[in-house]
């Protein structure tokens, strides 16, 4: 499991780069017409098991391994940095906002 961070600047980076991977991943499933349950079911394996209840909690920001990224993007048919486009600016924005704090 990955060390907690105690640096602020570092937490809220790590916030916001999960809240974006979240949200793009609910444009694009909803984009293609998927309910959670039906992308779930498409993700779940008998020894990795996914519920639309954890989908929906990497939709609202929770952090996802980087095995199920990848899972996900090929599921949606997309590359895995499709979950990061955008991402840098958002980033740098709070970065600036709490340095300036």
């Amino acid at each position: 499991m990955p060390k907690k961070t105690h640096d602020p600047v570092a937490r809220e980076r790590n916030r916001i780069i999960n809240i974006h991977i979240g949200k793009r991943l609910y444009q694009k499933r909803t984009q293609l017409g998927l309910t959670l349950d039906a992308l779930a079911e498409a993700l779940s394996t008998a020894h990795d098991p996914l519920t639309f209840q954890q989908l929906h909690k990497y939709e609202n920001g929770a952090s996802i391994k980087a095995s199920r990224l990848w899972q996900l993007a090929q599921v949606l048919e997309v590359p895995v940095t499709y979950f990061y486009d955008g991402v840098n600016f958002q980033v740098e924005a709070s970065a600036a906002h709490k340095l300036a704090a």
